[in-house]
């Protein structure tokens, strides 16, 4: 077993841990408060798991040889964590869906590596936004959480 393998399974056992601490955190909550952090902890929960299992059955590389190839660029990072206190800053006037939405797309932007091809960009873009309207609609009608509308109320 290789070293990023050997990496892999610690990060992957480090997080079903943590999902089972959260689980046990919520037994604590009321019904409707437990729900949020059991849906996160069994997701990170089931994740590692089938991290683990796509490493131990796939012969395929973890990563390829050119993504390991890359330089690291600081700015990258510096722009990522930016855009998430200024989507923070955003949140609330511009609301969830939008504000969301926004910062979807400028992280997809500043975190892809591969030349931008316009499919394959439309079709995250796209499915960013149908993911960010399912979230939102699931937090506000089957969790009763209320989310800023911004300009969009």
């Amino acid at each position: 077993m290789n070293d990023l393998k050997i990496k892999t399974a610690f990060g992957s056992i480090f997080f079903i841990s943590l999902g089972a601490i959260v689980w046990w955190q919520s037994l604590n909550l009321s019904v409707m408060g437990a729900v949020f952090p059991r849906v996160v902890s069994i997701t990170m929960m089931l994740t590692s798991v089938l991290i683990i299992l796509r490493m131990l059955l796939s012969k395929a590389p973890l990563w390829s040889e050119a993504t390991r190839e890359k330089p690291k660029n600081i700015w990258r990072g510096i722009l990522l964590v930016m855009t998430i206190g200024i989507w923070l800053m955003l949140f609330r006037p511009l609301g969830m869906i939008l504000s969301s939405i926004l910062a979807f797309a400028v992280l997809m932007l500043i975190a892809e590596q591969d030349e931008l091809r316009p499919l394959r960009t439309t079709l995250i873009l796209i499915g960013g936004a149908i993911g960010i309207f399912a979230v939102t609609l699931a937090m506000t009608e089957v969790l009763m959480i209320p989310v800023p509308k911004g300009i969009l109320s």
